[in-house]
């Protein structure tokens, strides 16, 4: 590379700032891709971990304390960097940090993923599935809401209906968990889950935070999977509209709508349908938008 031809840096995360030297000031344009609000998400997770503590309080007590104090350092880096970038490009309009929401500097690229060259189509094979690691704790709760709200209500309405969840393993959940109309699968290799993506009646996204994109429900526009989510998900898939709402409140209303909708072929098939369709307009009005936003 010669000398003084670079014009543009770009590091994917705040973290990444880290592992480079002087960053915020270098004389170049500065460009930084955000995939959540990290401190928020790091604040979430510290709550997440205080509720598994089964110490005597005096130790909670001196955990939350020690973890916030890293908490709102986290937070004063975020919104330095944030602050001194010349670029700050989100994934979504839900983290556009509230401090720049007005600002230039700002732009929201939402991410998809190119059709696959085997899409979904219908098997009538019973199962809805889930896709995410339990020892992430956003998949963790997920996978305690499928298990312990959305299967028994499930059994009752249609023994034959199978949960099956990838990435998370029978042994990584409580033993309370645990239930017959579903499946864990632990890890699952690419080819495991591309043929769930393909076979499956439903991919379900029982995400509660509204942080960064879901890339499994990216991958699941993709194929065209039959998709129920939670408004936080649908947030990061804005050119899908008119989807069905898996309400996380509501564990009856959605085994209802999983009994009725994929006992009919027609209606998996349209929802598919209209899922490739729009994402396959909205990739056209996308297109060169990297480069351009970059480049700007």
């Amino acid at each position: 590379m010669q000398k003084n031809s670079i014009t543009v840096v770009i590091v994917d995360d705040i973290s990444s700032t880290l592992y480079f030297k002087d960053f915020l000031n270098l004389k170049y344009k500065k460009v930084c891709i955000v995939f959540n609000r990290d401190a928020e998400m790091y604040l979430e997770g510290l709550m997440f971990r205080l509720n598994l503590q089964k110490n005597i309080f005096i130790f909670k007590y001196y955990y939350v304390f020690r973890n916030y104090i890293s908490y709102l350092r986290m937070r004063k880096f975020e919104k330095k960097v944030h602050t001194l970038v010349d670029k700050l490009i989100t994934l979504g309009e839900a983290d556009v940090p509230s401090y720049l929401a007005k600002s230039e500097k700002v732009t929201v690229i939402v991410p998809y993923l190119d059709p696959k060259p085997v899409p979904w189509h219908y098997t009538g094979s019973g199962k809805v599935f889930f896709v995410g690691s339990g020892f992430h704790f956003p998949n963790y709760l997920a996978v305690e809401w499928l298990l312990c709200k959305l299967a028994p209500k499930l059994l009752k309405l249609n023994s034959t209906i199978k949960i099956v969840i990838a990435g998370t393993a029978p042994q990584e959940i409580p033993e309370s968990w645990h239930i017959e109309n579903a499946e864990l699968l632990g890890f699952a290799p690419q080819e495991k889950v591309d043929h769930l993506f393909q076979t499956a009646d439903m991919f379900l996204c029982p995400i509660k935070n509204d942080h960064g994109v879901k890339i499994k429900s990216i991958e699941c526009v993709s194929y065209g999977t039959p998709l129920y989510a939670t408004a936080a998900t649908l947030k990061g898939l804005p050119y899908l509209s008119d989807m069905p709402v898996l309400d996380l409140d509501n564990p009856d209303e959605a085994a209802t709508y999983i009994c009725e909708t994929i006992s009919k072929r027609e209606d998996l098939e349209k929802l598919s349908e209209k899922i490739l369709k729009s994402a396959s307009e909205f990739a056209i009005t996308e297109k060169d938008r990297w480069g351009k936003t970059v480049l700007d």
